[in-house]
């Protein structure tokens, strides 16, 4: 069956994730070094560099394509919406990351550092062992659904009170149709 040979290619790849994951766990270290900047060309990298990771890639190439194919039953408008909704909560949360990131590296020891890591990366090899178990995605694929739609309201929620907090009003519309559409 075609689930089947995606759940093992998937758990495959989870494995192969985690285990990159588990091997740089000793020279992980949160100190970037002295950063210089200009200030020019930080979108347009950031821009190279999703479109350069082989996960960007492969999730617009199987669950990203599976939402516009969805979206595709609600005209141009859905995908638009879809389209606009996702890349704006992406957006917003690397957005988020990046301040976190700059502002709170001091927060976090380079232990704590290796230790979420390794978390995560041990829920990779768990989820790689559920796929293999089991041999299909359909029992999770609603909850990558339903994670996704989540923090696109969420992020469309969040840029929405700080336009009304900044008091541009002119353009709330941008943000709560979708984030309407994404939480209704």
């Amino acid at each position: 069956e075609v689930f089947a040979v995606i759940a093992l290619g998937g758990s495959i790849v989870l494995l192969w994730m985690a285990f990159g994951m588990f091997r740089s766990l000793p020279k992980l270290s949160m100190d970037v070094g002295e950063v210089q900047s200009k200030g020019q060309g930080h979108v347009l990298a950031g821009i190279t560099m999703s479109l350069a990771n082989p996960y960007w890639v492969l999730w617009w190439a199987t669950i990203g394509l599976g939402y516009v194919l969805y979206c595709r039953q609600f005209g141009i408008a859905g995908i638009a919406f879809f389209f606009s909704g996702h890349i704006l909560a992406d957006f917003l949360w690397y957005g988020f990351v990046s301040l976190a990131m700059a502002k709170g590296r001091h927060l976090l020891s380079d232990f704590l550092y290796r230790a979420l890591i390794g978390v995560c990366a041990g829920a990779l090899v768990f989820f790689s062992g559920y796929f293999i178990y089991t041999g299909s995605v359909a029992t999770i694929w609603p909850m990558f659904g339903i994670s996704n739609q989540l923090l696109s309201g969420l992020a469309l929620t969040i840029a929405t009170t700080i336009l009304i907090k900044m008091k541009k009003f002119k353009y709330n519309s941008v943000t709560l149709l979708p984030m309407v559409v994404m939480l209704f």
